[in-house]
């Protein structure tokens, strides 16, 4: 598979426009490549540009730990959505989802507290949970089962895009600093002027994307009639990865007759997404969300915080003291496997929201060639391919088929300001 070509300008770049659309997407997080994934879908559509300043899939887009929902949005303004999501990427993953650790998951809430004697603790009722071995409190309830949650790799998914629409997709790192507007409509960009290295370039454009996430704010300085822009914003939420110790496992667990790689591969597929509610050693109570990966490796995150958005994302720093607290608790959640594991990963990144809690998806208000993915909160990962869908149809297509007119409204950025 050919990789996206990564260009390396020195000048401006010309229009290459020879009868396709030439689309920009300013962020190349998962809605940016999912949107410009179905974007080199369309025959209409020549070339796609990334724009991006920090990495792909740099900031939450790879920092996620990729659970996915079918029906937990359900009842409120995103079921549409995410329900065309799921599907989408239950469709994606049965192509591709051995390349980005795609696999269908239970989810289980879990009120779970420390002991001192694992082995004498009561341990769960679901065989795919048999590794958690401190005190569970309450029976596991089932929030979701593999056919209607799943899990995927963030940051392997946005790779895996950008590979499979190499021959259509360019990306280029700098910042974005202003759109330039046809000089014979204010109401029409014809480029995107970013800095690279302090030096200006521009890519001249048929169409652009906002997908910035809560850096979105800023494109209320580009597009000042979309008032919706002005109130993105973002909130902080800090994670680990740990790689556990698969050979301290309890050898009482190991079935006589397994073969070396029987237990193997037993051992290394923990399962199950937790929503866990934890009483440590200390006495304290924690809320935190646990996803084991295929690839061995275990993810764990806290509840996201309001904090001030910096302004480069590569300067994000994790909270030490958040990455203690979930490696602790991983440790008293499992002697046999976490409580000597390694922290691999300390991570923190920002949520994009917006002020009524339902994402910006559509085209920016009062503008011809404009459009914008952003505010999808701790769901982004779920609803990228959704989002991406939609806004190809609008840019390609010039009209919306694959959703209801009236849950659209409901995301467009020219709904009222409540």
């Amino acid at each position: 598979m050919a990789a996206p070509k990564i260009q390396n300008q020195n000048q401006n770049q010309a229009d290459t426009n020879n009868g396709g659309l030439h689309v920009v997407i300013c962020g190349g997080g998962v809605i940016g490549c999912c949107t410009a994934y179905y974007l080199a879908q369309k025959a209409n559509v020549q070339k796609v540009t990334i724009v991006e300043r920090y990495k792909i899939a740099g900031c939450a887009s790879g920092k996620a730990g990729g659970f996915l929902a079918l029906d937990w949005c359900d009842g409120g303004w995103m079921q549409a959505l995410t329900r065309k999501s799921f599907a989408l990427h239950t469709e994606l993953g049965k192509q591709f989802g051995n390349r980005y650790q795609y696999r269908p998951t239970v989810a289980y809430a879990v009120n779970t507290k420390y002991t001192d004697t694992p082995s004498s603790c009561k341990k769960s009722d679901q065989s795919d949970l048999s590794w958690i071995d401190c005190e569970i409190q309450t029976k596991c309830e089932v929030l979701g089962t593999r056919h209607t949650n799943a899990q995927i790799h963030p940051a392997l998914f946005c790779q895996t895009l950008c590979e499979l629409m190499a021959d259509k997709l360019s990306i280029v790192y700098g910042t974005v600093t202003r759109m330039v507007f046809d000089k014979n409509n204010q109401q029409k960009v014809a480029a995107v002027e970013y800095n690279r290295n302090e030096q200006i370039c521009t890519v001249a454009c048929d169409a652009v994307v906002i997908a910035l996430g809560p850096w979105s704010k800023q494109a209320h300085l580009w597009f000042p009639e979309c008032v919706h822009l002005q109130h993105v914003t973002g909130s902080i939420a800090n994670s680990i990865v740990v790689q556990p110790t698969y050979n301290n496992c309890n050898a009482s667990e190991h079935k006589q007759n397994d073969d070396d790689e029987a237990v193997a591969q037993r051992l290394q597929c923990l399962d199950g997404g937790l929503f866990l509610n934890h009483v440590n050693r200390f006495d304290d109570a924690y809320e935190i969300e646990v996803y084991p990966r295929p690839d061995g490796t275990v993810y764990a995150c806290s509840h996201s915080k309001d904090v001030a958005l910096p302004d480069d994302p590569s300067t994000i720093t994790h909270d030490q003291r958040d990455s203690d607290m979930l490696h602790q608790t991983l440790q008293e959640l499992s002697s046999g496997f976490l409580a000597h594991s390694q922290v691999t990963i300390k991570q923190a990144c920002y949520l994009p929201s917006t002020v009524d809690n339902v994402p910006l998806i559509g085209r920016v208000t009062n503008y011809e060639n404009a459009y914008v993915g952003t505010g999808h909160t701790c769901w982004g990962i779920l609803n990228a391919p959704a989002t991406g869908l939609l806004l190809s149809e609008l840019i390609a297509d010039g009209k919306i088929s694959s959703f209801d007119s009236n849950a659209v409204q409901r995301w467009t950025p020219s709904r009222d300001l409540n």
